[in-house]
């Protein structure tokens, strides 16, 4: 049952047609455990199995890497298990907890408190979170604007649990029939009053109509520059990474903005001063605004950074964003000096500095944003605190080019969907070699790249003028929802073992 669950799982993260799966993907599992009474073992193979199918893209990016193959899957299945240990406390709950009318609130809760530790925990990893399955059910994760994403998780989750639990009690007829038509009432009433208040509101919100036709209208380009992730380090592609960038330009004229990928330029933008004229001349010729990603250094301390550079039409830089949160092993590397005899690549990497402010840029007067970085995006709390500092819209630049033509570059955008909607704003993707997009306050994708293709896309922003204030409970407040969550959790626990025998 356990390995049903698995593919169940698997196929909805990595199939978008198959989302629906993810309604009954713990059901067998559930089933398995309320009736074995073993939850610990059963839930860490689901864990397990479930993100070796989501993350098999690790393995692939190790070998090009120039890694080994069995390295590769080393690393795959430990974070695997590590990520499965989530799972397992889960079902070790589900088998051991005395039965309750509440459970129907408790256990999607408890799903919840999890998420949201592994989005903190050990600098945090909330990739492939259970909401993120339903990146395209534009009615149901309307809630995001309220909870982030774990409200959505906690819907399907209650979903399961409703699903498996009606089966499991009329299947095995634990309970006296009294019983367990007052249960069933419970858990139908708490199911439809749930669905009703979430797809309503999902439903009025994406019907919306703008009544202020008076808003700005900002011109954006995204650049997509299919620059080989191992041609852009090697001087002996610099000239063809900037006639790339070059070609991309040569028909954009008078942008608001023009967005270039993470680590666009091929060397050290402030240091090298032939990238810098470059640049320069880029500028002049589109007379646009450009946001470049580039790394940095400082030369007084000789600190790294990967930074993103605001430059005007006039070929100044006006302001910089320092990426905060480093990718663990790839940007920043704990005792280094031991992993690094492990793996090779590490001496190449990790010696990224972090920055030390949520940068908004505002030097373009048109309209003001924010430019979180790589994986950045994939932090709800962490873009929140761009948005209420005062960014009208997000741009996040990427470089997903480690991702090969694997799921990895769909999973990684999907995210910008649910940005979009916790923060009501647009979000825009610049990513190297895809996938690059726009996402509108609502989570529809209004432009979508290909992966692999060296494009341009040009897309025209309709800005609101009360946009900076029109911020949401999520934005305001955070995690509110996750960490009730988990306090419900912690209050039943503790209800149960005082106060029951």
């Amino acid at each position: 049952m356990f390995i049903i669950s698995s593919l169940l799982i698997i196929a909805s993260f990595l199939i978008p047609q198959f989302a629906l799966l993810a309604w009954i993907c713990l059901v067998p599992c559930l089933i398995f455990v309320n009736k074995t009474k073993r939850g610990f073992i059963p839930g860490l193979a689901v864990g397990i199995i479930s993100y070796i199918g989501i993350l098999y893209w690790i393995v692939p990016t190790f070998i090009v890497a120039g890694e080994s193959l069995l390295l590769g899957i080393l690393c795959l299945f430990l974070l695997s298990a590590y990520l499965g240990l989530y799972f397992a406390f889960f079902f070790y709950t589900v088998a051991k907890k005395k039965n309750s009318l509440l459970d129907i609130i408790f256990f999607p809760s408890l799903w919840v408190g999890l998420e949201y530790i592994r989005t903190h925990l050990l600098t945090g990893f909330p990739w492939a979170l259970l909401a993120y399955t339903q990146w395209r059910n534009l009615p149901l994760i309307q809630l995001s604007a309220i909870t982030g994403p774990y409200g959505v998780s906690f819907y399907i989750c209650m979903i399961n649990y409703f699903i498996s639990d009606l089966y499991y009690r009329f299947r095995y007829s634990l309970l006296p029939a009294k019983e367990y038509r007052k249960r069933l009432f419970f858990n139908l009433s708490t199911m439809l009053i749930t669905t009703l208040l979430i797809f309503g509101y999902g439903t009025i919100k994406i019907n919306e109509k703008v009544t202020n036709h008076k808003g700005r209208v900002v011109e954006i380009a995204i650049l997509q520059g299919n620059i080989d992730q191992y041609k852009k380090w090697d001087a002996e592609y610099k000239n063809e990474i900037i006639s790339t960038y070059t070609q991309l330009c040569c028909n954009l004229w008078k942008k608001d903005l023009i967005i270039w990928p993470e680590s666009a330029i091929p060397g050290y933008l402030r240091y090298e001063p032939e990238l810098y004229k470059w640049m320069q001349k880029i500028t002049y010729i589109t007379s646009s605004y450009h946001l470049v990603g580039s790394v940095d250094h400082d030369s007084k301390t000789g600190k790294i950074y990967n930074t993103a550079f605001l430059i005007s039409p006039d070929g100044k830089i006006l302001k910089r964003y320092d990426k905060l949160h480093l990718v663990l092993f790839g940007e920043t590397v704990p005792l280094k000096p031991i992993l690094s005899k492990i793996f090779t690549t590490l001496n190449e990497f990790g010696e990224i500095t972090p920055g030390s402010e949520y940068a908004v840029f505002r030097e373009n007067e048109k309209f003001s944003f924010s430019a979180p970085i790589c994986f950045e995006s994939i932090f709800p709390s962490l873009i929140r605190k761009f948005r209420k500092n005062g960014a009208e819209v997000i741009i996040n630049i990427t470089n997903d080019a480690w991702f090969l033509k694997t799921a990895a570059p769909l999973q990684h955008f999907v995210n910008n969907v649910f940005r979009a909607i916790e923060n009501r704003c647009y979000v825009i993707c610049s990513a190297n070699t895809g996938i690059s997009g726009i996402v509108d306050k609502y989570g529809r994708i209004l432009k979508m790249t290909k992966i692999f293709e060296a494009t341009s896309v040009e897309f025209s922003l309709l800005l609101e003028p009360s946009e900076k204030k029109n911020l949401t409970f999520y934005t305001l407040y955070g995690d509110v929802f996750a960490v009730l969550c988990c306090i419900a959790v912690i209050f039943t626990f503790c209800v149960e073992k005082f106060f029951t025998k």
